[in-house]
Parts: structure tokens; C-alpha cells; sequence
């Protein structure tokens, strides 16, 4: 109450104050969101039913947990003024990528579907750079260890996965990878 930080009735009240029928209490607190990357967050076509955006690595989805500001939502809401976005599919947040969000609840769902039908297919792709094996194939079951530090860790109780990356193209800077399900 010192410090201003609980109010009454949007007040600065004395700490002997007694509260009454009616007043309204409010705590302001100050929090420091983790830091994003600055990577612009772009828009590469829109429709009236739908967006989609080149969301970059390190920015969540929604805000959430540690994450009010720091958010593609929020981003989008604040520089490009577009509110009320339904997604339709998910990109992790250390994930960057094309994402696709609904402008509306109905267009998103409708996309929702054609992914849950097949209809729409999702691609990762991994730029390596260095020296990289002509085959490979991914099988430790993996797990996010310290999820606040994107601490990724092979863990045995978690099913393996089944990946099997092929080359897609080599250059002098790096080879760029499609992941292959068994």
C-alpha cells in the first residue's frame, strides 16, 4: 500500500483504511515478459476469412504463462490492428514458420478441418550447417526438459519418434532438410 501498488477505488488509501461494502480493490503488479526475438512478424497474404503470417522462432502463438505483450496475437493486434484471430493450426513457440489464423471462428475451423482431413499437410524443414550424414534417422524419444530454456533431452518414457530427414538441397552455407515420417 506504500508504494501505491493496492488501491481502493482506484485510490492510494493509508494502510489503517478499513474497507466497505462496495469499494473495489485493485493490485497493480510490474512483470518483466522473457525477451522475444525482433525478427519482424510478417504478413504474406490475407483474405477475408484468413491470414497467414511468418511467424518467428522464439514468439508464442497466444499470450499465456509468462507471455502477455510478447505474443504473434498481440503483435498483430498492436502494429498491423487485427483483433479477434482464431488459429487453425499450431507452430510451437520456438518453432518459426508459416502460420495460418482465422479471421473469423467459422473460416478457422473450416481450415481446421481440412487439416485434421489431410486435405492440408504441414512440412518442417531444418537448415544444417557443416557437414551432415547422407542418411540419417531420428529414434531417441525426446522430450522438453526446462521448457522455460527450450531444453530439449532424450527422456525413456516418452514414445520415440519415427523421422527419417532427407537432403534437399546442399550449398556452400548449409543443407536444407525434409523430414520423412517412417
Amino acid at each position: 500500500m506504500r508504494k501505491g501498488r493496492l488501491r481502493v477505488n482506484d485510490e492510494v488509501t493509508d494502510v489503517n483504511y478499513r474497507c466497505s461494502d462496495g469499494d473495489v480493490i485493485t493490485h497493480f503488479v510490474h512483470r518483466h515478459e522473457p525477451p522475444v526475438t525482433s525478427q519482424p512478424v510478417t504478413i504474406v497474404g490475407m483474405t477475408e476469412d484468413l491470414i497467414a503470417v511468418d511467424k518467428p522462432g522464439s514468439l508464442p502463438v497466444h499470450s499465456g504463462g509468462r507471455f502477455r505483450r510478447n505474443s504473434l496475437v498481440a503483435v498483430l493486434a498492436k502494429e498491423h490492428g487485427l483483433f479477434d484471430l482464431h488459429t487453425v493450426h499450431r507452430l510451437d513457440r520456438l518453432t518459426s514458420g508459416l502460420l495460418l489464423l482465422g479471421r473469423n471462428a467459422a473460416a478457422a475451423e473450416r481450415m481446421r478441418q481440412e487439416f485434421e482431413g489431410g486435405g492440408v499437410q504441414k512440412r518442417y524443414l531444418a537448415r544444417v550447417v557443416g557437414c551432415f550424414p547422407a542418411e540419417l534417422r531420428v529414434e531417441q524419444p525426446l522430450r522438453v526438459g526446462n521448457a522455460r530454456e527450450a531444453l530439449v533431452e532424450v527422456h525413456p518414457e516418452v514414445r520415440p519418434p519415427s523421422l527419417r530427414p532427407r537432403h534437399l538441397d546442399v550449398n556452400k552455407s548449409a543443407i536444407s532438410l525434409k523430414n520423412r515420417k517412417k
